[in-house]
């Protein structure tokens, strides 16, 4: 695994407006501390990760429809 700070850094260089980073983490407020496989196995994953993940999906989408009218 990446330790959040390298996360944090590589996605910093990132250009696409919608690049977030989210830490899964009881330190964070969320449940557990979630690990990979937790993401989308873990037993609070579809209350805590999906509605992010969704959340996420509907403002790229939403980018990518603005920047193709422009």
């Amino acid at each position: 695994m990446v330790p959040p700070k390298r996360v944090r850094e590589t996605a910093s260089r990132a250009t696409h407006p919608s690049t977030r980073v989210l830490e899964f983490s009881r330190a964070e407020g969320y449940s557990v501390d979630y690990g990979h496989l937790d993401l989308l196995l873990g037993r609070d994953a579809p209350c805590e990760v999906f509605p992010e993940i969704a959340s996420w999906l509907s403002q790229d989408v939403r980018l990518e429809s603005v920047s193709s009218l422009n």
